[in-house]
């Protein structure tokens, strides 16, 4: 017999378990998205291509992430989230046991968006958990918390992942990854569930029209909402230098900048996540402590652009400095979780779902873009032509392509003055 007091601790632990394992889906998600950047030079020779193709190898698991965001809340918002998120694991390990066989561009190109689209899942699923399994006042600290989880798969996985290529060969590195993807679809299968068993809503007998009409009269909701085009703006400009630094083209650039060797050229690159941990529980807390939104993203764009813009356009850089500013434009560019918080605000919680799906539909697919573009202007740049060899760009060409990203954050700048300030209200009660 449980004792009463057993009861309690576990009911207070039951919504840290449930957001543990999913989280820890997150962080394979995050591992996922730096695949390219750890395996860049055996892709490029596997499959005989150039920059530009494997920024789209890379990129097409952001596009169909983007393309899903929006049905992926639907569904989390009808189906509910532990279902939802069970399949997409099934469907993601699958992904990386198959990419670890392709031969080809194109069937590659197919894996990585199965895995893209089993991912994308991840982390709607996990704010929808924690908006049914913890108080709303902690919503944005919580949000920090769960990107602060997916910093830590991107940190591991550029190191680990490049290391386990040199060791042991990409195929065999992306086979593992399938493993631990099916290990961690078990797991939600049988540790999540929807709600806590005392909150758990009665089932809603709603006709097939009735609920389809629900679902339109949500989406119209966030679509004619202007903020919500504002702040997806916003997240898309300021995450992409994670997807398109971190997650592909940093080792490659650094190893070119500073003549450093694959693995620890990874290990700088990395600490654009590095910074993404403390600045993801800043901005998550300081925002909820402040209830302020506009402030935290007006300050996380301000200082992502000034941490880019020094490290490509201030000469003679040094190593030490690379790795602040690299620590910086992370630490800074974690202003994204204010996006989802402000998302969170500008909708009425059963809405939550569709209204991250919307965000997150900006942040990876406006972000995804910078990859193939930024291979393009490496292509375009190099005296060279459109190399098969990452080796053979060199710094100026680099620093040319990379523009694009200060260009970008600039834009996240401006869109931060046009954010409107909740004060981290619902939207019923801020209008």
């Amino acid at each position: 017999m449980v004792k009463p007091t057993q009861a309690r601790s576990q009911a207070r632990m039951r919504p840290w378990v449930v957001w543990i394992v999913a989280a820890v889906f997150f962080f394979f998600n995050y591992m996922n998205q730096v695949v390219p950047s750890a395996m860049a030079g055996p892709l490029i020779k596997a499959f005989h291509i150039d920059a530009t193709m494997l920024g789209t190898i890379a990129a097409v698991y952001f596009y169909i992430y983007a393309v899903m965001q929006i049905p992926v809340g639907v569904l989390v918002d009808h189906f509910g989230p532990h279902r939802s998120l069970g399949c997409a694991a099934v469907l993601a390990a699958a992904g990386c046991l198959l990419f670890s066989f392709v031969s080809t561009v194109d069937m590659a190109i197919v894996t990585r968006m199965m895995i893209g689209a089993g991912a994308s899942f991840s982390f709607i699923a996990t704010l929808k958990l924690i908006t049914n399994w913890f108080p709303a006042n902690r919503f944005g600290t919580m949000t920090g918390l769960t990107n602060i989880v997916g910093m830590l798969g991107a940190i591991v996985g550029v190191g680990l992942l490049t290391n386990l290529t040199l060791a042991m060969g990409w195929r065999q590195t992306v086979l593992l990854l399938g493993v631990v993807g099916g290990i961690l679809a078990g797991l939600i299968f049988f540790l999540v569930r929807d709600y806590p068993a005392t909150a758990s809503p009665q089932p809603q007998h709603q006709t097939k029209r009735e609920r389809i009409g629900k679902i339109l009269r949500g989406l119209a909701q966030i679509f004619s909402t202007g903020q919500n085009w504002v702040n997806g703006l916003y997240a898309a400009t300021i995450n992409a230098p994670y997807i398109a630094l971190g997650a592909l083209w940093g080792t490659e650039y650094l190893q070119t900048a500073y003549l450093l060797d694959k693995p620890d050229a990874a290990l700088l690159s990395s600490m654009i996540f590095v910074g993404a941990i403390p600045g993801s529980f800043f901005f998550g807390w300081f925002s909820d402590r402040i209830k302020r939104r506009k402030l935290p993203m007006m300050v996380g764009a301000a200082g992502g652009l000034a941490a880019i813009s020094l490290h490509l356009y201030v000469p003679d850089v040094s190593l030490v400095a690379s790795y602040i500013l690299f620590f910086l434009l992370g630490f800074f560019c974690s202003g994204n979780v204010v996006a989802y918080a402000l998302a969170h605000d500008l909708c009425p919680p059963k809405l939550v779902g569709v209204a991250v799906g919307f965000v997150s539909t900006f942040l990876y697919g406006v972000g995804a873009l910078f990859d193939p573009l930024i291979g393009w202007l490496l292509s375009k740049h190099t005296v060279h032509g459109a190399a098969h060899d990452a080796s053979s760009y060199t710094r100026d060409d680099f620093s040319f392509a990379l523009s694009a990203l200060v260009a970008c954050l600039a834009v996240t700048l401006i869109t931060s003055l046009l954010i409107r300030e909740t004060r981290c209200r619902s939207r019923d009660a801020v209008d």
